[in-house]
């Protein structure tokens, strides 16, 4: 299982950048000073220099805010300082109202966004992918995906109304 964070906004990175999250340390989010460089750094000052942590623990990923001046919420959602949080796919991450917005990924190849509800509302002329960016646009809706999301999506499309097997899937993603 391999963590992944994916940004929508906050300076200095653009939309659709993605921070792989290693499993062997905590990760720091925040803003960088000179005597501090934290392992994913923005450049709002409302943005604490120790603003939140990502760690790995018990198969799962978690995160903790430091304490931050402007806090951290996860879905809306106010994280209580010092406490940690389970951390799900898709799980959109925001900082300090919004200064930076994250959104949670995790590259294990069994742990997927579910498609299937994204299937069932496109229609060809009503959709567009968005390959160097892996996104996909429904009607006004924009949806961000992992690779490995995009590639399964663009199969399933190349394959429409055709049945696709797990291991085609796999195949695909590894080719």
């Amino acid at each position: 299982m391999n963590g992944m964070l994916i940004i929508r906004n906050g300076a200095p990175f653009y939309e659709g950048a993605s921070v792989p999250i290693p499993k062997d340390k905590a990760c720091i989010i925040g803003r960088s000073s000179e005597e501090w460089e934290p392992y994913l750094a923005f450049q709002s000052a409302y943005i604490s220099r120790k603003h939140f942590e990502v760690t790995y623990e018990s198969n799962a990923f978690f995160i903790t805010d430091l304490f931050s001046k402007h806090g951290t919420k996860v879905n809306g959602e106010e994280l209580q300082p010092g406490t940690p949080r389970l951390l799900k796919e898709q799980d959109v991450i925001t900082l300090a109202n919004e200064e930076a917005a994250l959104v949670f990924r995790n590259d294990d190849m069994d742990a997927t966004l579910d498609l299937g509800p994204l299937l069932k509302q496109i229609n060809k002329p009503f959709y567009t992918l968005d390959p160097i960016l892996q996104k996909v646009k429904i009607k006004e809706e924009t949806y961000i995906l992992s690779d490995k999301e995009y590639a399964c999506l663009a199969y399933l499309l190349e394959y429409n109304n055709q049945f696709v097997s797990k291991e085609a899937l796999k195949k695909k993603r590894l080719a």
